[in-house]
């Protein structure tokens, strides 16, 4: 672990946690943000043959309690081996100051919800590698996030995808051919004034897809051929006038 301020890199066992005391002094001042914050890069490397799967961030400093004792701005994931992103517990990702989170040369899923509560202040997810979305949810509390930039992702479950994310204004394209739930995918999305034509061909639910977008305007022509159930789909859009 290089913990960004110019001391000696650290070697950490496996199931050990990993714990750095800073001192403001040494941390340039040219990094202070308008928050009041100075930041220092944390750098996590496996070592020579072995590969990080699991980082847990549900972690307090010997000498904080169980207080928060780091403030993250920004997590960025550059691996090229599969990493577990774990699922969430009820204390799990609390990230009050995170602003960017971003995901490159990933090699596996998304299969539960990435954040949960107190992550509200993200502004946006970048993931620039191939990742599949197989589970319910996995930016439904990025509350404030304005911008989803995705290459390369798929969906096999859309559902909650980005429920509640209030912020959002233009949607990210995802190949979403082989998914067949869409429920709820942008409910609540009260700014959401973009979608580009996903493939729907295989969707079979699309309760309260755009339930709440009251800002949206046009909504894609979508293929619901094998839809059963299209429960409150536009319910709440009351300035949606085209589906072209």
């Amino acid at each position: 672990v290089d913990w960004g301020d110019g001391s000696a890199a650290e070697n950490v066992a496996t199931n050990t946690k990993a714990q750095h005391r800073y001192n403001w002094a040494d941390i340039s001042s040219g990094t202070l943000t308008s928050e009041g914050f100075r930041q220092a890069v944390i750098t996590v490397t496996p070592q020579g043959g072995q590969t990080l799967q699991t980082i847990d961030f549900q972690q307090f400093h010997s000498e904080c309690g169980s207080g928060t004792s780091a403030a993250f701005l920004e997590i960025k994931i550059g691996v090229t081996s599969s990493i577990t992103l774990s699922n969430y517990s009820t204390n799990v990702c609390y990230f009050p100051h995170l602003k960017i989170f971003t995901i490159d040369n990933y090699g596996a899923s998304l299969s539960s919800t990435l954040f949960r509560g107190n992550a509200e202040g993200v502004r946006i997810v970048n993931i620039n590698k191939s990742l599949n979305i197989s589970g319910s949810g996995p930016f439904q509390y990025l509350k404030s996030c304005k911008e989803f930039n995705f290459t390369g992702v798929t969906a096999t479950d859309c559902s909650n995808l980005f429920l509640n994310c209030y912020g959002l204004k233009n949607a990210p394209m995802i190949d979403t051919t082989g998914c067949s739930n869409f429920t709820s995918m942008f409910q609540n999305c009260y700014s959401l004034d973009y979608v580009p034509t996903y493939n729907t061909s295989s969707g079979t639910n699309f309760t309260s897809m755009f339930s709440g977008c009251s800002a949206l305007i046009e909504a894609p022509y979508l293929n619901t051929v094998a839809g059963t159930n299209f429960t409150s789909m536009f319910s709440g859009c009351s300035n949606l006038k085209y589906i072209v």
